[in-house]
């Protein structure tokens, strides 16, 4: 799911797979738990650009702004 979110895609997961995912739901990627409310989902991104533009973007800026290597390695930096 980080892969997804980092490459930018609008993504869709169910509730294992986006656990441990610390960005917001509905707003950084879609969790759908049961296939009809999946597929509908991934439908609706695909006729629905702006929503999947939207979505995308705030994937990726979720993903630079919390899981950038820099960030990721700040509390090492006190220990060297």
């Amino acid at each position: 799911v980080l892969e997804a979110l980092a490459m930018g895609l609008s993504t869709v997961g169910t509730t294992p797979a986006t656990q441990g995912v610390d960005g917001l739901p509905e707003r950084d990627y879609l969790v759908r738990d049961d296939a009809a409310s999946f597929a509908t989902a991934v439908a609706d991104l695909l006729t629905d650009r702006p929503h999947a533009r939207a979505l995308s973007a705030h994937a990726r800026s979720f993903v630079e702004a919390t899981y950038d290597w820099e960030r990721v390695f700040e509390p090492l930096d006190a220990l060297v």
